[in-house]
C-alpha cells in the first residue's frame, strides 16, 4: 500500500484571462505571485442524480457542474486584490482605491501542492482554469493582551472552460515533479509569470 500525505502548499499564483475562445487553450496575461498560502478548500459541485430501472439504480451521473474554492493567506498586495477582486484604483497619485459592487473579474489561479509518499516529498502544481474571487466578510480585532493574526479569506466559484478540440468541460489540470523547481516552473508557465 502506498503512503500518501499531503503536508503543505506553496506559492500562490493568479493570471488574468486575456482570452477565452471555445475550444483552445485560454490566453493569460501576466500573472503575480499571491502572498503566502495558508490554506485551501476546493469543493465539487456535482449533478448526482440517478436513474430507476425495475426498482433498482441502473445509471448514475455525478459529473462536476463547478466547483467552489476557499482560500486563505497572507501577505495579499493591493496589486493582488486588484486584479483578483476588481478594486479600482481612484488616481495614481491619491494612492486611494475603491471596492466596487461590479463582479469580480474572473481569473486562472494555482498553487503547489506538497505531498509525502512512502517518506519522498513530491510536489503537485495544480491550476484552476477559471475562478471568480471573492471577499465575502473582513474581520478586524483589537491587539487586546494577545495578538490575533490577521489573514485574508477569499472564496471564489470555479468555472468550468471548453479549451480544448474535443469541446469537453474542463476545471482543473494537475501535475506531479519530483522537485519544487520543477513545480514552480509549471505553475509559472501556466500563471504567464
Amino acid at each position: 500500500m502506498r503512503e500518501v500525505l499531503r503536508i503543505g502548499m506553496l506559492h500562490p499564483a493568479v493570471a488574468p484571462i486575456s482570452a477565452e475562445t471555445e475550444g483552445q487553450a485560454i490566453t493569460y496575461g501576466t500573472g503575480m505571485a499571491v502572498g503566502n498560502a495558508v490554506a485551501a478548500t476546493i469543493t465539487w459541485n456535482r449533478t448526482d442524480t440517478s436513474h430507476y430501472g425495475d426498482d433498482v439504480e441502473d445509471a448514475r451521473d455525478n459529473g462536476i457542474q463547478s466547483g467552489d474554492i476557499s482560500f486563505t493567506n497572507s501577505g495579499i498586495t493591493q496589486e493582488v486584490r486588484t486584479l483578483m477582486l476588481g478594486d479600482e484604483q481612484v488616481s495614481a497619485s491619491s494612492g486611494e482605491y475603491e471596492v466596487a459592487t461590479d463582479a469580480s473579474p474572473a481569473v486562472g489561479f494555482g498553487y503547489i501542492r506538497v505531498l509525502r509518499k512512502n517518506g519522498v516529498l513530491k510536489y503537485e502544481g495544480i491550476w484552476l482554469h477559471k475562478v471568480q474571487f471573492a471577499e465575502d466578510s473582513i474581520e478586524d480585532n483589537t491587539k487586546g493582551e494577545s495578538i490575533e493574526w490577521g489573514e485574508t479569506v477569499l472564496t471564489g466559484r470555479i468555472l468550468a472552460v471548453r479549451n480544448n478540440a474535443e469541446l469537453k468541460s474542463r476545471v482543473m489540470v494537475h501535475k506531479e515533479f519530483d522537485t519544487l523547481a520543477a513545480a514552480d516552473a509549471w505553475l509559472n508557465d501556466k500563471a504567464n509569470i
